[in-house]
């Protein structure tokens, strides 16, 4: 705040223009920081990672050298009461973890052209909705790492991070550092990350060579973790393992996929999943031949082959963002297939895994009562947590109060959260979770549920352009205020007043009445010099006055001039 003064060192003005309109400023731009962050959670990441084929009893033996398992199986909670009931492919299995939902492919009594439709219309318009989609819709951003399906567009909307269409572990590992930029990422707040197997024979070295590799993957973003304390302290790991499901052929018909397409590498089948219902199928148009084409158009007892391409030609207006050139769908009653002749059996020779799930970080309990061996040899009466509770859990860790439609219990794992919810806001999270409306509007969202998600953003940053409005017009009215006046009144009025007391000198003031020093008058008619100088000090008093307030300082002065000349006319008068 500076002081103008004028030669003889009266207060004239108080100027803000330097000093106090970049204040009033940044006290303005602090609220519109506060307003863009708004249902932003800058701290706090969750890392959902699936490796599907890890053991637990390979992880887990002491003869085994894995550091990364081994840290996690000592500092995380273990969870193994897992049920694995109703669920026929490893495709499945990722919807319920993701969507807390099943997906189910429309039964074959449809026309070709409506089936495929309707297959592809519920991928991209589910009525259950996957942890990225939920997480936007909060105003956060996601990133999915090689996850299945999370190139496809659902609902308009694609996670904001994408890495991998089709995953191999050369292609995984040489992109984990898109991880390691997104954990530095303050705004991305929820990463799926999906590891896939190699695609090599599944001999009896199968699953140990996976978890070694699983281990040295782990290993790298475990590091990345604990070198920046930000992160150690913010990042909780939702792992999952053994959810593989093999050994199904006495429940389908296997059809081994590769008996048809005899001349495709196994890579153009996509290698999320070995066997499942619905294989995708990516050709390129240049290297597909006569018998190709014919393979995929013409009618087969064992599966059903639906192009995306004729899709978005019927569809030219959704948005579908990256699909497959085509949908390989298995019949009812059979399995699609990815194998080659050599070890066609060493697969079926697979043992069933037990799922199992690792929870580390500040979102969960370590709790012995909960957590480790000692589960293990209870026989506590909590029923076994599902794959389906795993998006009410990631919901509740993440703060996210408004869950999408979905089968997952919170109730089931209320216990593995540090920050255990109450009773009743169990009763009111489930019940939003259990609200049909939304899985029935599930394709009204699809048209506009786009806007809504990438709205949040927008909507803060509009909130923020118009604080910034307000603050300007605010600064500008009162700069304009300060011009026009000249000061601000009420502080240059305390000032100017404390400056006026400090500087202003007692001097006898000449009155009219008998009680008037007579000789003091004529001393004073008498003494020019003095006189002047009592006129300079009472200018000065003047002025102080005047500038403390210049309506009352005029008045007063007007007032003292006219008892002035009351005054002389007292003295010239001859009575």
């Amino acid at each position: 705040m500076k002081e103008q003064t004028n030669s003889k060192g009266s207060l004239i003005e108080l100027d803000m223009d330097r000093s106090g309109f970049p204040y009033v400023c940044w006290i303005f731009l602090l609220y519109i920081e506060h307003t863009y962050s708004f249902g932003r959670n800058q701290k706090d990441k969750i890392l959902l990672i699936s490796a599907e084929y890890a053991s637990y009893d390979i992880i887990s033996s002491p003869d085994a050298h894995f550091p990364a398992f081994q840290f996690f199986l000592s500092e995380s909670c273990f969870v193994n009461k897992i049920t694995m009931q109703g669920f026929n492919t490893s495709a499945d299995v990722h919807s319920a973890i993701l969507s807390g939902g099943l997906y189910y492919p429309p039964s074959s009594n449809y026309a070709t052209a409506n089936k495929c439709d309707s297959i592809i219309h519920s991928k991209l318009s589910p009525n259950f909705e996957p942890l990225w989609l939920t997480n936007q819709r909060q105003g956060m951003k996601s990133g999915s790492f090689y996850w299945p399906d999370g190139f496809v567009s659902v609902n308009k909307s694609r996670p904001d991070f994408i890495a991998g269409i089709n995953p191999t572990p050369r292609n995984a590992y040489f992109d984990i550092e898109k991880i390691h930029q997104w954990l530095h990422n303050p705004s991305i707040t929820f990463i799926s990350i999906y590891i896939p197997s190699q695609p090599t024979l599944r001999d009896s070295r199968f699953l140990s060579n996976y978890a070694e590799y699983v281990d040295g993957f782990l290993s790298t973003i475990l590091s990345t973790i604990r070198k920046s304390p930000k992160l150690n302290c913010s990042v909780s790991v939702v792992f999952i393992g053994g959810t593989a499901v093999v050994n199904n052929r006495n429940d389908f018909e296997i059809v081994p996929i590769h008996k048809i397409f005899k001349h495709w590498p196994l890579s153009a089948f996509g290698n999320h999943f070995k066997q499942s219902s619905l294989l995708e199928f990516w050709p390129t148009p240049d290297e597909l031949d006569g018998g190709d084409r014919l393979l995929l158009n013409a009618k087969n007892p064992d599966y059903l082959s639906c192009s995306t391409t004729e899709f978005r030609k019927r569809n030219p207006n959704l948005d579908v963002g990256l699909l497959p050139p085509y949908y390989l769908v298995a019949e009812s009653g059979k399995l699609l297939e990815v194998s080659m002749d050599s070890y066609e059996q060493a697969i079926t020779s697979l043992p069933q895994l037990s799922p199992f799930v690792l929870l580390w970080g500040k979102a969960f309990t370590t709790s012995p009562e909960v957590c480790g061996a000692r589960q293990i040899e209870s026989n506590e009466p909590n029923s076994p947590i599902q794959l389906y509770d795993i998006y009410p859990m990631i919901c509740w860790a993440l703060g996210i109060q408004q869950p999408w439609f979905n089968w997952g219990k919170l109730s089931r794992v209320k216990r593995y959260l540090k920050n255990q919810p109450l009773d009743k806001e169990i009763e009111e999270f489930e019940g939003r979770c259990r609200d049909w409306s939304k899985a029935k509007k599930g394709r009204i969202f699809g048209k506009k549920g786009g806007f809504v998600v990438q709205s949040l953003p927008i909507l803060g940053g509009l909130i923020g352009a118009l604080a910034l409005f307000l603050a300007i017009t605010l600064v500008v009215c009162a700069l304009k205020y300060h011009r026009r006046h000249g000061s601000f009144h009420l502080i240059s009025k305390n000032m100017a007043s404390v400056r006026y007391r400090k500087y202003r000198s007692q001097r006898p003031w000449l009155g009219f009445g008998p009680t008037s020093n007579s000789r003091s008058h004529r001393g004073l008619l008498r003494n020019q010099s003095d006189s002047s100088r009592f006129a300079l000090d009472e200018s000065e008093e003047e002025e102080v006055l005047m500038y403390c307030d210049p309506l009352s300082a005029r008045d007063e002065q007007r007032q003292r001039k006219e008892n002035a000349d009351v005054f002389i006319q007292m003295l010239h008068s001859p009575t």
